[in-house]
């Protein structure tokens, strides 16, 4: 057996489970509904019936999954329906009329049919409609037809010629509204309405001249009291002493024409709604979702206002998005209010969910209303419109709402049949659904596919990153190797090495941090310290910074002597400094670079400002965003994986700041980082002084002894370079049980410790030495660059902190606090 199969069969299964969910969805909707809906293929085969379908007509499920036609439902008009049903396909109307149904039990039953087309990928493959049983209308008119001639009603005997009534029964008085003598007084022609009464002559002079016995004639009539009631008059020959009278019962219907008026009000509503519910499923965009939704229950009611409102999520407030059944411009008037502008707060203003027959006064009052629009204003709209009861609805998305509708109506009697209502605004709903889960994943698949052409270009970009300088670092190394090169260029080659290791170590350091980022592990911590001292050690790590020849940049650091505290991340805000500074060094080949801080309130304000080539407007918005540059292209001039700014931006968010740009092409760029200082009350520095680049530090320690504490030999032995010239005197110890068992025999000045050894790390040993000798300085040392190693360190009882690769000039100012001051 083919592979494929079980997996074909699956896929076949998935797509029926996924049609009879569909079917399923559809069945019940159409289940609520109250009349008869049915679909007919092209050959009249019955396709579905709802399921007040199969209780009409007498059958169970399992009887009409038996294909039924239409021949077993209406045997008699069969061919009728089935030339009717081509005729629709041509665009002709369906005709309307009653087609005589046979019920199971044989019962014969007169039904009106309303169809629409059903069509697939533009061609019509069926028919959908609304079955109306009207034998009940049908037999109580025959009802009427049979008591017209009974004594019940009103009889008038009346003169052709004239009209005169010459006699008429007590009953007719009651409907006249008049009394015996008053009504032999008047003519038929008096009572019947103006506008019908010159019809209704020619009615009766067409019964004297016809051969009929008798006739029926529907009008109205308006009584003593000046009350219209809509009769039937049958009227009939007799003939009296030789003179043709007419003999005319008269039923009173204005009853029976009001009921039918809103019977039929009603079922069009129920096939409006219908019919709406699948036209609904045609639009694609919410605002016109919310326009059909207001016409479509305007036409259910155009008595009734309707107002249908956008939800603003930002500002948590509705906002009108359609208005029927009155002018804007009449609304505002009305209110007194700017209605294009209105909003009503729905902090304030909880709409109510599905709220039938709310009394609008009930409703103001609970949802705090009067707070936006007056009492007098609303008593005034009232009146104006005519409002007696509203209905209010929410429409929702995965309980996320979007909008709000209410009807505001004078017929108290609206909205009887609210469950069409509900089930339409329930189906608005899902077809919203829909388009927003549609419009997610149009975002989401392009947000994958511009992922997936950052990645690639990240991949590409990183391998050019990682290659170059390590191109750097292995050819000139190889080359210092070489005995035929100069002592001037291996100085020369040495330097281009190391500034190519800077370079690596700073973008894994990026590689990390972004990590981090993507992982929601960078974390930040709280401290005080020198906002001054922190500058002071950035002046000295730039001080001495090796130009290349073709630059000629000055770097300025601006700060005070005097401390000035706050509490914030140190490592972390200096670590975006660094980023601000490093992106100003590279895109600055001549003038200056900036850096200074202000204290506004209880915000720091810290500035690098650089004369480099500047960055675009149309660019600012995306050189925060991860692996994204200015300058996209592969022939940019300017290194780097696009991580520095994103790294920042992220720290300062996550300080409770933030970091801004202000730049122009050509005209140089200033970043400024804003974060709390952490403290209400903080020292305000009068003025600013420009500190020129630091003095030597003094490095003539001899006397002086420094245990280091490095499980690696090339890292030891790095240090022992960097002091051999200073004088001071070293021990080295490759771990932390050796490093404590020296220490207890001889206390040195300062201890270089390594975190990571074998045996007992840094930090045990720290403990430990801390607790025997709380004064001794410990520098802790590590490759592991992280913020929160450094915590960690200070926690276990180091006094500071230096990472690897470990910076001379760094070193010796570490050292240089401790040493210098002893």
């Amino acid at each position: 057996m083919n592979d494929d199969n079980p997996k074909i069969l699956q896929e076949l299964q998935n797509e029926n489970n996924q049609l009879r969910q569909k079917l399923s969805d559809y069945s019940g909707l159409t289940d609520l509904i109250p009349e008869v809906i049915f679909e007919l293929d092209l050959k009249g085969r019955l396709r579905y019936i709802n399921k007040k379908g199969l209780e009409k007509f007498g059958y169970n499920y399992d009887e009409f999954i038996e294909t039924f036609t239409l021949a077993h439902f209406f045997p008699e008009d069969a061919e009728t329906i089935m030339y009717n049903i081509g005729q629709s396909m041509k665009g002709e109307p369906f005709e309307k009329k009653a087609y005589i149904a046979t019920l199971k039990d044989g019962k014969r039953i007169p039904m009106i049919a309303s169809t629409t087309i059903i069509e697939k990928e533009g061609k019509p493959v069926g028919l959908r409609g609304v079955l109306v049983d009207v034998s009940q209308q049908i037999e109580t008119e025959e009802k009427y037809r049979a008591l017209f001639n009974s004594s019940p009603f009103s009889t008038i005997i009346f003169d052709p010629e004239n009209g005169q009534i010459l006699e008429g029964n007590k009953i007719s008085t009651n409907l006249f509204q008049s009394n015996y003598q008053q009504l032999k007084e008047k003519n038929i022609f008096y009572y019947v309405q103006d506008n019908e009464h010159i019809a209704f002559r020619k009615f009766i002079q067409d019964l004297i001249e016809s051969d009929k016995l008798q006739n029926t004639y529907n009008t109205k009539i308006q009584s003593e009291k000046k009350e219209d009631k809509d009769v039937i008059i049958t009227s009939s020959k007799i003939y009296n002493q030789g003179k043709t009278l007419v003999q005319s019962i008269i039923q009173d219907i204005t009853e029976f024409v009001k009921q039918n008026k809103i019977e039929n009000e009603q079922r069009q509503q129920k096939e409006l709604l219908a019919q709406s519910v699948f036209q609904l499923s045609s639009y694609k965009d919410k605002d016109a979702i919310f326009k059909f939704v207001a016409e479509t229950l305007f036409a259910f009611n155009k008595d009734s206002v309707i107002v249908v409102g956008d939800y603003i999520e930002a500002t948590h407030k509705m906002k009108l998005n359609q208005i029927l059944g009155v002018s804007l411009d009449r609304f505002g008037k009305i209110l007194n209010v700017d209605i294009h502008q209105f909003q009503v707060n729905v902090i304030d203003y909880q709409l109510p969910e599905n709220t039938l027959f709310v009394d609008i006064e009930e409703l103001m009052n609970e949802n705090n209303f009067y707070n936006i629009i007056s009492k007098a204003k609303v008593s005034i709209a009232k009146k104006a419109l005519g409002v007696k009861k509203i209905f209010t609805s929410k429409l929702k998305v995965n309980n996320q709402i979007l909008g709000g509708i209410a009807v505001l109506t004078p017929n108290k009697n609206f909205l009887e049949e609210n469950a069409f209502i509900e089930i339409f605004i329930k189906q608005a709903e899902v077809i919203l659904d829909r388009i927003t889960y549609e419009k997610e994943l149009i975002i989401a698949k392009e947000n994958a596919i511009e992922s997936d052409r950052l990645k690639s270009a990240f991949l590409s970009n990183m391998s050019h990153e990682i290659r170059t300088p390590m191109n750097s670092i292995l050819g000139f190394t190889s080359l210092i190797l070489s005995e035929e090169v100069t002592d001037d260029l291996k100085s020369k080659y040495a330097s281009l090495i190391q500034n190519s290791g800077d370079v690596l170590v700073k973008l894994i350091d990026d590689f990390i941090d972004i990590s981090k980022i993507e992982s929601n592990q960078l974390t930040v911590s709280c401290e005080e310290f020198d906002i001054n001292e922190m500058i002071e050690e950035l002046d000295m790590e730039y001080h001495g910074l090796n130009m290349s020849v073709e630059t000629e940049v000055e770097l300025i650091f601006e700060y005070d002597k005097n401390p000035v505290n706050m509490k914030s991340d140190r490592s972390r805000l200096k670590q975006i400094l660094n980023n601000l500074i490093n992106n100003s060094i590279k895109f600055t080949k001549k003038g200056e670079i900036r850096v200074w801080y202000h204290i506004h309130r209880e915000t720091i304000h810290f500035h690098v400002k650089d004369t480099g080539i500047g960055i675009p407007k149309d660019k600012q918005n995306i050189i925060f965003d991860r692996f994204r540059q200015a300058d996209e292209s592969s022939t940019r001039p300017f290194r780097g994986a696009g991580l520095g700014l994103a790294i920042s931006k992220h720290i300062a968010n996550l300080l409770e700041g933030d970091v801004l740009v202000n730049s122009h092409r050509n005209y140089g760029a200033e970043f400024i980082v804003t974060v709390p200082t952490g403290i209400a009350q903080i020292y305000h520095m009068e003025k600013k002084s420009i500190i020129k680049p630091l003095i030597e530090i003094t490095t003539k320690w001899q006397g002086f002894t420094v245990f280091i504490a490095e499980d690696e030999e090339s890292n030891y032995f790095l240090l022992e370079a960097y002091l051999r010239k200073t004088g001071i005197n070293i021990e080295w110890f490759k771990n932390g049980k050796d490093l404590i068992k020296a220490i207890q025999e001889k206390e040195p000045h300062v201890i270089l410790l390594d975190l990571k050894m074998p045996i007992m790390d840094g930090y045990e040993a720290a403990k430990k030495i801390k607790e025997f000798s709380p004064n001794l300085h410990i520098i802790a040392q590590t490759a592991y660059a992280m913020a929160d190693e450094k915590r960690k360190a200070i926690q276990f009882g180091c006094d500071d902190f230096i990472t690897k690769p470990v910076k001379k000039d760094i070193l010796f100012y570490k050292l240089g606090k401790v040493l210098n001051t002893k």
